[in-house]
């Protein structure tokens, strides 16, 4: 993908005075999309000059993008309350972005708060509500999991076919799971390996790697296609994927598309067991992770348990 930027075949130097000039300026109800992409280039107090006048004017938006830049630890300013502070003022006022982050935060114990998935499902829920697919498919998830509320398999299901109706990736590959094992909707393999074909999760996922794989060994007829669908499922086991490294010791034991090996096909069921007992031991934790503004290099997770 082409990064937007265009050599001219020439370098022209701005001094800095001339750029500030350039930089249009927010106040009085102007630009928020140039003040957003200043605060990503990392021009964090020129964005907040920018930036601060809309947020106290009330704009929702601008106060979220307030929230954002407090959490920049190259940001002098930087300071997790005040961007907490901001993030909740632009939540109160319905703005979908601000109660997703807040939601993920209080989900996951991240940036220095703990853990709390009663105020994580409240946010998420006004977020999902208000249309946005992030916090569809994680409030599905919730729902689905029983993570901070009895388990609700089918309002979970239709959280999560809302957020693929709005063609979010992540839905698409929990969708997908979901109809291969047909939980909370009628079994149908070949509908979920259609899914997983159009969507990215499997790129960065091992989880939807794995379930991709294993769906085109099954549904494909080629030799080749079942080879590449075994790539993928070793491309999963090699990230740790218990479920990939179960597949992969079914394929050793049967001789399928492997040779027969059961020393291998047992190992690889020892570490699909070590690897799931680490996965479960580390989702009953309680993860804080340090103060943002430090930099990320020297941050460490603070288990709330110890």
């Amino acid at each position: 993908m082409k990064n937007g930027f265009h050599w001219l075949g020439r370098v022209v130097v701005f001094s800095a005075a001339s750029v500030l000039l350039m930089i249009p300026s927010v106040a009085g109800g102007a630009d928020l999309d140039g003040a957003e992409k200043i605060l990503w280039r990392g021009a964090y107090e020129v964005a907040e000059r920018e930036i601060r006048p809309a947020a106290e004017s009330g704009d929702a938006r601008a106060q979220f993008l307030m929230g954002n830049l407090y959490q920049k630890p190259g940001f002098q300013k930087c300071d997790l309350r005040t961007s907490l502070d901001w993030y909740e003022k632009s939540a109160s006022q319905g703005y979908a972005p601000a109660n997703t982050r807040l939601g993920f935060t209080f989900r996951y114990g991240y940036v220095g708060v703990e853990k709390d998935a009663a105020r994580a499902l409240a946010y998420l829920g006004r977020a999902a509500s208000s249309g946005d697919p992030t916090a569809q498919v994680w409030l599905g998830q919730m729902y689905l999991e029983g993570e901070g509320v009895v388990r609700d398999t089918e309002r979970g299901v239709l959280w999560i076919l809302e957020a693929v109706r709005n063609r979010n990736h992540v839905a698409r590959s929990q969708l997908a799971k979901l109809l291969a094992a047909g939980i909370g909707l009628p079994k149908d393999p070949e509908k979920a390996y259609s899914l997983l074909q159009r969507s990215i999760t499997p790129l960065f996922s091992p989880e939807a790697k794995h379930l991709l794989g294993k769906l085109m060994i099954e549904l494909e007829s080629s030799l080749d296609k079942k080879r590449k669908g075994l790539e993928l499922v070793q491309e999963a086991a090699d990230r740790g994927e218990p479920e990939a490294l179960l597949t992969l010791a079914d394929f050793h034991r049967r001789g399928m598309l492997v040779k027969i090996d059961v020393s291998k096909a047992e190992a690889l069921e020892k570490q699909a067991k070590k690897n799931s007992e680490a996965r479960m031991k580390s989702k009953r934790k309680s993860w804080t992770w340090s103060d943002p503004c430090i930099p990320k290099s020297k941050r460490k997770p603070i288990n709330q348990n110890q």
